[in-house]
């Protein structure tokens, strides 16, 4: 069964446009499932991201099992594999800088995606372009791990008012 890792920017959006805890709990709900379902997760470094408001998407988060937001520290060999890599990218050196942050989850997402075999759900593009921010598509695209919007994921999975697919 194909499982996925959620980057930290679907739920900030979604928290903040599209599906707002104040008229879209359905869209919550169905995370939940899915995760019930062992499809969903994330991990701790985008969960940490979150906890730093003190808002609807932080009780969200805290009123998850701990299974939903694995420990990425499990995947510090793929992480190791990751900064070398990146050390060698096209871009500016405060780009490097960046992903090479320990409370950046973008490269522990990608180490995690990489090590355990997951898809990744980001709203970030493809873009070989990109000299300011290595992004999350582009390292995937490098390292054969597979991305997905949550649109296309919603798609595979969701009908209609987010009650999960037979």
């Amino acid at each position: 069964m194909e499982r996925f890792l959620i980057d930290a920017n679907i739920f900030i959006t979604a928290k903040n446009l599209y599906y707002q805890f104040g008229f879209c709990q359905a869209f919550w709900d169905f995370l939940a499932t899915m995760h019930q379902k062992g499809i969903v997760f994330s991990i701790q470094a985008v969960k940490q991201e979150m906890l730093r408001q003190n808002d609807s998407l932080k009780d969200w988060v805290n009123a998850q099992p701990d299974t939903f937001f694995e420990d990425h520290y499990q995947s510090a060999a793929s992480y190791a594999t990751l900064m070398n890599y990146a050390q060698g990218l096209d871009v500016k050196q405060i780009a490097k800088d960046d992903f090479a942050k320990q409370e950046n989850a973008d490269a522990w997402l990608l180490a995690h995606a990489l090590e355990q075999g997951f898809t990744l759900i980001t709203h970030e593009s493809f873009n070989p372009a990109a000299k300011r921010r290595i992004m999350i598509p582009n390292v995937a695209q490098a390292h054969n791990i597979k991305v997905v919007t949550l649109f296309e994921f919603l798609e595979k999975f969701s009908d209609q008012n987010f009650t999960p697919k037979k």
